[in-house]
């Protein structure tokens, strides 16, 4: 068995985490800019979750650390 293979799933989940932090960006990105909402009104989680209608790729970016 190759010993570096034991990297290759840790390598995965590291892509798969920027992958999913690239689409929260850019999804949440056009939404404010869309809805014209000050970046300062979405600091926190709560108030992301009030003003933001579209929260399917922070949740999975939450669930991938958990």
């Amino acid at each position: 068995m190759n010993p570096t293979a034991i990297f290759l799933p840790a390598l995965a989940m590291a892509v798969l985490t920027f992958f999913v932090w690239w689409r929260m960006y850019f999804t949440r990105v056009g939404q404010m800019k869309r809805d014209r909402i000050h970046p300062q009104a979405v600091a926190s989680s709560a108030q992301s979750t009030a003003l933001l209608t579209d929260s399917r790729a922070a949740d999975n970016f939450r669930n991938l650390f958990e």
